[in-house]
């Protein structure tokens, strides 16, 4: 389960074989330097998952600083061709995220079957609104291969017309008591019938989970 921690992410780490991404992020760049020696055609996918994020990046690996590990983030210059490269400190909030929720989706621990779930809390954070739709394509791609649960409170990441909302849970807090259950009947119908959107749906503070009692959040988790 992955609340990840910026200080975290972008502090170096000993070498580690087999690392698996630390709830908070750490062992990043050991995560991404094992995928790319043992799967290196799901490197290549968290890469372009990236560039769609990022306008201009070619990806980001594992870089090797004295003795320890941390990650650069490659771009391609529009003289010569030649990449020029970022560290940690230098990268975006929203990029680091992004890339440590692309390499918790697809870490070789996933892929191998060591980890059974993931779970990411509102792993939409920092990035662009437009970048939503990114992660979540991300999402859906790993849950063919791992049980994925994520967390958000933006209506961003649910802006979608193939959204299956039996996939989604609704979240609301009354008198005290966390009520979560299926997306409430009446949205079920309207995202059915196309006529709004999940996002829509939830931005108008519409989407309660159908066994709430009365009344709902006013900015209901999903």
């Amino acid at each position: 389960f992955y609340s990840f921690a910026l200080d975290v992410l972008r502090q170096p780490s000993r070498p580690l074989e087999g690392a698996i991404l630390d709830r908070r992020g750490e062992h990043l760049g050991n995560v991404l330097g094992a995928l790319e020696e043992d799967r290196p055609a799901y490197k290549e996918r968290l890469d372009a998952y990236l560039r769609a994020v990022v306008p201009d990046a070619v990806g980001i690996d594992r870089w090797f600083d004295t003795s320890f590990v941390t990650v650069k983030l490659r771009f391609m210059t529009g003289a010569g061709g030649r990449d020029i490269a970022f560290g940690p400190h230098a990268m975006s909030d929203g990029t680091i995220r992004a890339a440590a929720v692309l390499a918790a989706l697809f870490q070789s621990a996933v892929l191998d079957g060591r980890i059974p779930l993931v779970g990411i809390e509102e792993p939409e954070i920092a990035l662009h609104p437009a970048a939503a739709g990114v992660l979540f394509d991300a999402l859906t791609e790993a849950s063919e291969h791992v049980q994925v649960v994520a967390t958000s409170q933006s209506p961003d990441l649910l802006d979608r017309d193939d959204l299956d909302v039996s996939t989604v849970r609704a979240g609301s807090m009354e008198r005290g008591l966390t009520n979560i259950g299926e997306v409430d009947e009446a949205s079920r119908g309207i995202v059915k019938d196309k006529l709004y959107t999940l996002g829509e749906l939830m931005r108008g503070n519409q989407i309660t989970p159908s066994r709430a009692a009365n009344g709902h959040a006013s900015r209901p988790k999903v």
